[in-house]
């Protein structure tokens, strides 16, 4: 017997050991990987909002660049404090709990960031008020790796590990990009705190999110669809170019092609006897807003004067739609 072979059998001997319902099958790790690659771009796209908006906040508040290199790494100092902690959490209470705590932790320090920042009217004040919740910033981030190592590890087979990490790992890259374009898109049309509040905001929907996985799984896709095209259209006025706005455009249609992964397929899930019945009934409420959303959209335009109160109001029905589905949904047969 080769090497090779007799890996093999260790390999597969040591999972036997950890039980046949152990691991997740292929579309909870699928669905897992989508989900903690969606949390690791948010978590990045946190991280970075205040490098993007630095230049435009020191103008404001009359910060040097020492000023600035401390509220910035302020982070770190809070970062390297839970990683050690983060670990021994997730391994005793289970990574998926930690995540989402931690994500409802830094999702709300992200949002309210701003509010933060005109707390007091004294510069050294704000100063360290700021530097202060750049720490609980970093003490709540840093326990998201070690959570999502050790729930990946429980979870995963060995063979796939290398693979889903790298996945999700791709995110802290994709964040990065993703708040450094967005992000600055944002800022020069609507302010910097514009920034913190649309990265807060999504972060508490992926908390939100995490706390319902294991209910349903079409949420995972179901959460792209809605919430991606919901953002990117609510991006669209604000878009400078007809080149930005037809990406913009582009990518909210793309989202939305995620919809045949979660909803169109309920029906056979939930009720597999009537899925054709079922199906008919839910498209009939989809057909309504396609002449019903003309008239609305009509109505806000001409009430409020603006383009950006028509998307907004896209974004938040999206918002809205995807909470009672998230709250209300199932992916387990009811007849």
């Amino acid at each position: 017997m080769d090497n090779q072979s007799m890996s093999s059998i260790i390999s597969a001997k040591k999972e036997s050991f950890k039980g046949p319902n152990k691991f997740w099958n292929g579309s909870e790790r699928s669905s897992w990987t989508i989900m903690l690659l969606i949390g690791t771009t948010i978590l990045f796209s946190s991280r970075v909002a205040m490098p993007v908006c630095a230049t435009t906040m020191a103008k404001e508040f009359g910060w040097n660049k020492k000023h600035l290199g401390t509220v910035m790494g302020c982070f770190f100092w809070g970062y390297a404090t839970t990683q050690i902690l983060g670990g021994y959490l997730a391994d005793r209470f289970g990574g998926d709990r930690v995540l989402t705590t931690a994500s409802l932790i830094w999702g709300l320090v992200t949002a309210v960031t701003p509010r933060i920042a005109y707390l007091s009217s004294d510069s050294w004040t704000n100063l360290l008020l700021l530097g202060a919740f750049r720490v609980i910033l970093g003490l709540s981030q840093g326990l998201h790796y070690p959570s999502m190592t050790s729930l990946i590890g429980k979870n995963v087979r060995e063979s796939s590990r290398s693979f889903s990490m790298g996945v999700i790992s791709s995110g802290s890259n994709l964040g990065s990009l993703i708040c450094g374009g967005v992000g600055a898109l944002i800022l020069e049309s609507h302010g910097w705190h514009e920034v913190f509040y649309v990265v807060g905001i999504c972060a508490l929907i992926w908390s939100f999110c995490m706390s319902r996985l294991s209910l349903v799984q079409q949420g995972y896709f179901q959460l792209i669809a809605m919430m991606g095209s919901g953002i990117f259209a609510m991006l669209l006025p604000y878009c400078s170019n007809y080149n930005n706005a037809l990406l913009v455009a582009g990518l909210a249609v793309s989202c939305q092609t995620f919809h045949s992964s979660a909803v169109l397929v309920n029906p056979q899930d939930i009720a597999p006897t009537f899925s054709g019945s079922v199906f008919g009934i839910m498209n009939t409420a989809g057909a309504i807003p396609g002449f019903l959303g003309v008239y609305f959209a009509g109505f806000i335009l001409e009430a409020s004067g603006s383009w950006k109160t028509v998307f907004t109001s896209v974004f938040a029905t999206n918002l809205v739609g995807l909470g009672i589905f998230i709250i209300g949904g199932t992916g387990e047969r009811i007849i």
